[in-house]
């Protein structure tokens, strides 16, 4: 019973280092994108600059949201 125990205890402690590790690969990815944004002359503050901030929120939202821009 132990062991069981103790085996959980590992898996939840990895699945927290995983989450929290693709959380920071996720912000990394955001910031990325919004330096480009900026970099293609878009002015912080302004209404394209909050929309590329909406659509970078989620995966899904990044993908649908830029197909439909084209």
């Amino acid at each position: 019973m132990e062991y069981y125990v103790e085996r959980i205890s590992e898996s939840m402690i990895e699945r927290r280092r995983n989450e929290s590790s693709a959380a920071r690969c996720e912000q990394e990815e955001v910031t990325e994108l919004l330096q480009r944004v900026e970099e293609d002359g878009v002015a912080q503050g302004s209404e394209l600059y909050f929309i590329a901030t909406d659509l970078f929120r989620t995966p899904m939202t990044w993908y649908m949201g830029w197909l439909q821009l084209l």
